[in-house]
């Protein structure tokens, strides 16, 4: 159901400039509702969807994204590999606001954050870009007219607000990510750990999730995996009896020559060598 609806047309369209396009306010309750990409290629533009109430579901190659109270979308509409739901299971309609743009340098600037941040945001429900959207309102069910200097700036504050709802917690952020990180490899020592699925886990772009482990510790998200696999490693050669094969499978490696040839790269000696000199840990 469509709350209300304003179509957005800009007067003296210059083409380096970006353009508003629609705003409107839904409510879904229906599991038939589904916005997949793969339908919708035609569409080139750009929106954001925040949401008011109930929760909505978003899907790309990086996994399943929650959208609740606050959270604010970006994406591509007609993007092959998103889609956006009402999720199965649920009873409280989903109330949200949907603002679509394109033009000027928009897919850049889109690209960037979603490239730094990933697609979903957190906004309070004060946000002066939401507020600043739903004064629109007035205009429902007509064409409501804007210059290319009133829409470009409508556009770029859209994004700004949307990159300043990053950085204003920025610290506190990373280091949610970082403690996530974290609990989950040390959860999955003994599975096949992957940074691509770590970040698909944690709902974050393998190139954000890589950058702020960097930052945070110093070495790189791989390098960290492998240390801790190859210290545990260290551990069960001295103090146990199992067979490097089976060490191998504990700690997740594709195969025995693989784990030895990674074990000896580290420290120089290889796993029976290792355990048959008795050392200490020396990662």
């Amino acid at each position: 159901m469509i709350e209300w609806s304003v179509d957005i047309r800009t007067t003296r369209y210059l083409p380096s400039f970006e353009v508003p396009i629609h705003v409107e306010v839904e409510v879904q309750e229906d599991e038939s509702y589904c916005h997949e990409g793969r339908f919708y290629k035609e569409q080139k533009h750009v929106i954001i969807l925040f949401t008011y109430s109930g929760q909505g579901l978003f899907i790309d190659r990086d996994g399943k994204y929650e959208l609740n109270p606050g959270s604010c979308l970006l994406c591509y509409p007609g993007a092959t590999d998103i889609c956006y739901k009402y999720p199965p299971g649920h009873k409280e309609p989903w109330r949200f606001l949907w603002f679509g743009f394109a033009g000027g340098s928009t897919r850049d600037k889109t690209s960037d954050l979603l490239d730094r941040f990933g697609p979903v945001y957190e906004l309070t429900f004060n946000s002066k870009m939401i507020e600043r959207l739903e004064l629109l309102r007035a205009y429902n069910d007509v064409i409501y007219e804007m210059s290319p200097f009133e829409g470009s700036r409508l556009v770029l504050d859209v994004l700004c607000e949307l990159g300043e709802s990053t950085s204003a917690n920025s610290v506190s952020q990373s280091n949610l990510l970082m403690q996530r990180t974290l609990k989950l490899i040390d959860a999955q020592l003994n599975e096949k750990i992957s940074v691509n699925g770590i970040a698909r886990t944690l709902k974050v772009s393998r190139e954000h999730l890589s950058r702020v482990f960097k930052e945070s510790t110093g070495t790189t998200l791989q390098k960290y995996i492998i240390d801790r696999k190859l210290k545990i490693a260290c551990k069960l050669l001295n103090e146990t009896n199992l067979s490097i094969k089976q060490i191998t499978v504990r700690l997740g490696f594709n195969d025995q020559r693989n784990f030895s040839r990674t074990f000896h790269k580290k420290t120089g000696m290889t796993p029976r060598d290792f355990r048959n000199a008795n050392l200490e840990i020396i990662l």
